[in-house]
């Protein structure tokens, strides 16, 4: 109650109908121009915090939550001993462990060119587990995938021309050392299965083997590192650290872990900065928008310089007036904010909720829409900005209004 006097005048200012018809058009473009700038900062920060939790789920899905290796030597660890102690390690869900190699691969079938391919060889018993690339294998389960077999993406497939059954030559970049000199070592497997995960770049440029193979051409019966899938994906930092620690005393060497938010770091800090360049441009909107409220306020002053004079002529003192205007531009600043949020936040429920925009195959396929997610810092900042920068732009012209002389105002009336 100790401010319902500047409120109560502020309020009959806002709702007046004495106003001219350049003032109210102005009022307009204030209110309307705030609850467009709010609407389109909620909209576009729904619309990146999508797609970088889009992108974040899709990699944790494609792959374990996080591996973790040898810090050298990867050859003599126990990794059997390894595995057991991760398992019994609070919050853990999976492990497989696995090898990986880059190879140079192409189809027996003559006239094919030679194409890059991420060879993974995996622990067909538990390697589901651990990612979901293993959810949509044709014909057979990646838990059949036997040793000298091997199971393909759809792009490469359909760019090589391989058919369940045909023969994929593969040159890995191991050496082997013959009467010839030193040579690369050439396998050949069998396509086993073809999987399709809706993402390129595990389509076209990954094969999983069975580990058994990686250890006989490597000659070695240890993995190269243990891939672990959590049950909280909120935990990752902290069991890293955790089954780092475990892993180093128990087998007495030091251990180091990756996980896609590290592996993509370059990815995630693009995406991050381009949501701060949305929200700098958006901003801008509401900014500029300021000076339609201090046009506002400028005009009313003019408009109500009498009824000022009378205010303070009654008794109503310089801070009183100061606060009837702020007041009014603040008023203003909120019904365009309330506007804003109105129109923005059920728009982008519902954008996410019925997958409305869907997005072009060709473009990026992973992603089969656009995703719109809502985050409390964002909404509190789309609602809070527009009413800071009505409190500055409101500033002069009240300052202005509290200033003025009552005599010479009345006399001059």
């Amino acid at each position: 109650m100790k401010r319902a006097f500047e409120n109560h005048i502020a309020q009959r200012y806002l709702k007046t109908r004495r106003k001219g018809a350049f003032v109210r058009t102005l009022l307009r473009f204030a209110r309307w121009g705030v609850a467009i700038g709010v609407f389109t900062i909620v909209v576009s920060q729904a619309m990146m915090a999508g797609w970088r939790e889009g992108i974040q789920n899709l990699l944790f899905k494609a792959t374990a939550h996080f591996s973790i290796h040898p810090y050298s030597d990867s050859e003599n660890w126990d990794t059997d001993e390894a595995l057991k102690i991760i398992k019994n390690v609070p919050g853990v869900k999976a492990v497989n462990p696995f090898r990986m190699d880059m190879a140079l691969s192409r189809s027996a079938r003559s006239g094919q060119i030679t194409e890059p391919l991420m060879l993974k060889a995996v622990e067909p018993e538990t390697a589901r587990a651990t990612s979901s690339l293993f959810d949509n294998i044709k014909p057979i389960a990646i838990e059949s995938l036997q040793p000298g077999q091997v199971i393909v993406g759809q792009d490469f497939a359909r760019q090589q021309g391989l058919r369940v059954g045909d023969d994929l030559q593969v040159i890995l970049s191991k050496i082997d050392l013959g009467l010839s000199g030193m040579t690369p070592k050439v396998k050949a497997f069998t396509v086993a299965g073809i999987f399709h995960s809706r993402n390129s770049l595990y389509d076209r440029g990954w094969a999983f083997v069975h580990l058994d193979d990686a250890k006989a051409w490597a000659q070695s019966e240890q993995a190269d590192g243990i891939e672990i899938t959590l049950t909280d994906i909120q935990q990752i930092k902290v069991k890293q650290n955790e089954i780092r620690d475990a892993l180093g005393s128990a087998l007495a060497r030091p251990f180091i872990t990756m996980d896609q938010m590290e592996r993509n770091r370059e990815l995630f800090a693009g995406l991050d900065m381009l949501k701060w360049i949305f929200l700098a441009v958006m901003s801008l909107i509401v900014i500029v928008n300021a000076s339609s409220i201090t046009a506002v306020l400028v005009l009313l002053v003019a408009e109500k310089r009498r009824d000022i004079g009378t205010l303070l002529a009654l008794g109503a003192t310089p801070g009183q007036i100061q606060r009837i205007f702020q007041a009014h531009g603040l008023r203003m600043a909120v019904v365009g904010t309330l506007a804003g949020l109105v129109a923005a936040l059920p728009l982008c429920a519902a954008l996410d909720h019925f997958q409305v925009i869907q997005t072009p195959a060709a473009l990026v396929d992973f992603l089969p829409y656009f995703p719109f997610k809502l985050r409390i810092l964002d909404i509190v900042f789309a609602a809070a900005f527009p009413i800071i920068v009505a409190f500055f732009a409101s500033r002069n012209p009240a300052k202005k209004a509290s200033e003025l002389n009552p005599i010479e105002t009345l006399r001059a009336e």
